[in-house]
């Protein structure tokens, strides 16, 4: 793209009658018999953005993409664009980022001066991307350690989900919310954020059902059911010896902590102590 800018001023007498109106308003048109020069002004740009999937509605699958621009070689890795990967050791230059739903690539870094030409050297597409706005599952291991439940996933829009669960089991993160209950390992969540509902009413996800007192409704933001992956630390437990014991420990809990109190039940409390065996009217005796 090329665009002439004009900057500065220089004044020349020229001939120019007053106008018969009170406008005070008079425009002059000109042009110089010089030759022709070139003038140039830096100006600031925003992130360079294309579509890779133009006219087509498949999902891109995470992953997949592989694209060259100005010299550089792109990739994607859980919704974000690379650049300059080093083999040995996976790292890379983080250039922008892939919405997998639209195919829009916002990219932050760039070579200037280069061929804005784009070559696709690879990507999937695929109909049935399995995206999910809500998921439960269960650890394979129970109780949980309090606080060590970390959740992660790829947005359908582009980036990485990363939460984890406070000491009370809460998720709580940018569209993104749930509860993990620690002893049984069962883990809930749902991507996306409560909005006014008022302006939204032509959106797909819209429902009028779900518009709650407040006037707010749930907006999903979905993620790819095949990223969702979690970390947990779990508690496992030997078994208990019954000749340590010196009971049948069957029907004993893994850990092998009885209650002894129960809420509602009965408790007798006892104290035994030794006075002297004569004792006299009026005589105060202390028992404890």
């Amino acid at each position: 793209m090329r665009r002439w800018l004009f900057q500065g001023w220089e004044y020349y007498p020229v001939g120019a009658n007053m106008p018969n109106d009170e406008s005070a308003h008079v425009s002059v048109k000109f042009r110089t018999m010089d030759a022709d020069s070139s003038v140039s002004a830096p100006i600031a740009t925003g992130a360079l953005k294309f579509d890779l999937t133009n006219q087509y509605s498949e999902n891109i699958v995470p992953g997949s993409v592989n694209f060259t621009m100005g010299g550089k070689t792109y990739f994607d890795r859980a919704g974000n664009l690379y650049y300059n990967l080093d083999v040995a050791t996976g790292n890379a230059t983080k250039a922008g980022t892939l919405n997998y739903q639209s195919g829009e690539v916002t990219l932050d870094a760039w070579t200037t001066g280069a061929s804005a030409a784009v070559s696709v050297k690879s990507m999937l597409t695929s109909m049935d991307g399995h995206p999910v706005d809500e998921v439960t599952f269960r650890a394979p291991v129970a109780p949980l350690r309090t606080g060590s439940v970390q959740v992660l996933a790829t947005r359908l829009a582009g980036g990485l989900v990363n939460v984890s669960a406070n000491t009370s089991g809460d998720f709580v993160g940018v569209d993104v919310s749930g509860h993990v209950d620690y002893e049984t390992g069962v883990v809930r969540l749902r991507f996306g954020a409560y909005v006014v509902a008022a302006g939204n009413e032509t959106q797909v996800w819209y429902s009028a059902a779900g518009v709650g007192t407040d006037g707010k409704i749930f907006k999903p933001a979905p993620v790819f059911a095949d990223t969702i992956r979690f970390n947990a630390v779990g508690f496992t437990y030997l078994p208990l010896d019954a000749d340590i014991l010196g009971l049948d420990p069957v029907r004993l809990p893994q850990d092998g902590k009885v209650s002894i109190f129960r809420p509602g039940g009965f408790a007798v409390l006892g104290h035994t102590a030794s006075i002297t065996a004569t004792v006299s009217n009026g005589q105060v005796i202390n028992c404890a």
